[in-house]
């Protein structure tokens, strides 16, 4: 698998023209050196449409890149390129509150945020549905009038006398069965059903979840998978501030002494 310029450069080196642009792997992505002519020359890896998405340095960095209309969540290339991303740098896209995040390779997690869970408010159970079922050995028992007076079953030994709107078809003897709750009709059961999202536990952890970086498409560096951070000269203002409190810390000690 390519995944820095190393393993870009053995495959490079395994095609019949090394210094050719090459399909990557039976992707769609292309592969080629930036300058065909140095042996050390970065590689890119993309599309014909954005070649340079991802550029191999021979230092093991990696460079991303891309435009912001491409890795917005619902365009056209948005998958194209979170699978490349994920296989040839070994970083994800997450889309997110209408913007694109970045997240390493094996991520660092948020702390544990243990809540009530959301799902059942902290109750552990959530409503459920209760159906009724359906009996065919129902006889029914009409006046001379034929009109249905009661209903009797060899299965379930209660009367239907009171109660025969339980009936579901005449003329196959079918009736309603009455559920555990005494229903003869579907109904809602108040927290029936223990809540699948906390597995009844009442608290969830809503963190340890993967720190992500917020990406707009510009160029950012990452190797072996993680983003480089580079350290943040300080400014000027900065610097005068540092000086200033050393000035009068210099004075104070003076004073004490």
């Amino acid at each position: 698998m390519v995944t820095n310029w190393e393993t870009a450069s053995d495959f490079l080196k395994s095609t019949p023209d090394p210094n050719a642009t090459s399909y990557l792997d039976g992707w769609s992505c292309i592969i080629s050196k930036l300058n065909p002519n140095d042996n050390d020359s970065d590689i890119i890896v993309g599309y014909t449409w954005k070649p340079d998405l991802i550029t191999y340095h021979k230092d093991g960095t990696t460079t991303l890149r891309s435009q912001q209309d491409s890795i917005g969540y619902g365009s056209l290339r948005y998958s194209a390129i979170t699978e490349a991303l994920k296989r040839y740098a070994e970083v994800q896209i997450i889309y997110k509150d209408k913007q694109t995040f970045l997240v390493e390779k094996d991520p660092e997690v948020s702390p544990v945020k243990m809540q009530d869970c959301r799902s059942c408010s902290g109750f552990g159970a959530v409503d459920s549905f209760c159906y009724v079922g359906y009996c065919r050995e129902g006889l029914f028992i009409f006046d001379k009038n034929k009109k249905l007076i009661d209903i009797s079953c060899k299965k379930h030994s209660y009367s239907f006398k009171d109660n025969l709107h339980v009936i579901s078809n005449e003329l196959r003897n079918i009736h309603v069965i009455t559920c555990i709750h005494g229903h003869t009709l579907n109904h809602r059961v108040k927290r029936g059903m223990q809540c699948s999202s906390c597995s009844g536990a009442k608290v969830k952890d809503y963190g340890s979840k993967p720190v992500m970086y917020l990406w707009n498409g510009a160029p950012i560096t990452v190797r072996d998978g993680k983003i480089v951070k580079k350290t943040r000269l300080p400014s000027i203002i900065e610097k005068e501030v540092v000086d200033i409190v050393e000035h009068f810390s210099t004075i104070q000690e003076r004073q004490n002494n």
